[in-house]
């Protein structure tokens, strides 16, 4: 239906605490480390962010850079960059600090990302369609 639908859980029922209408079907979910925002990534090769107390969009309608679906999202334990994957088969690190910043990482699958989790802040692993998991240290991000 091309919503994303929040639950809150009262006395083992599911209440419905909102829904947001997405373009497009929500294929890639991930909750920030410290649970303040939700980003959520669609088949229409969008990737936003709302606020998880009021579910507004903190980043809306910037972080389209990817030219197919995308497949999964995973937050740097810092918070700060979150990681994208997608069929395209590139990863983007998007900055949550300053929104317009990202780097890409070409061509980082043959046939598609299909998972990405941080080791640190600045070394991500991702795997594919390809067989293979690889490890990413991302110069830009150490500190």
């Amino acid at each position: 239906d091309n919503k994303i639908h929040i639950y809150k859980i009262n006395n083992n029922s599911l209440i419905v605490k909102t829904v947001i209408d997405n373009r497009s079907a929500v294929t890639a979910l991930s909750y920030s480390p410290d649970g303040s925002v939700l980003a959520v990534g669609d088949a229409g090769r969008i990737i936003e962010v709302y606020d998880r107390e009021s579910f507004t969009p903190k980043i809306k309608g910037k972080w389209v850079f990817h030219t197919s679906k995308i497949t999964t999202l995973s937050w740097s334990p810092n918070g700060l960059y979150l990681a994208s994957g997608s069929l395209d088969e590139n990863i983007f690190l998007w900055n949550y600090n300053n929104p317009m910043t990202k780097i890409q990482i070409p061509y980082a699958h043959t046939g598609g990302v299909t998972g990405l989790d941080w080791i640190d802040n600045a070394n991500l692993v991702s795997s594919g369609n390809d067989h293979t998991i690889i490890t990413w240290k991302i110069p830009e991000l150490a500190v």
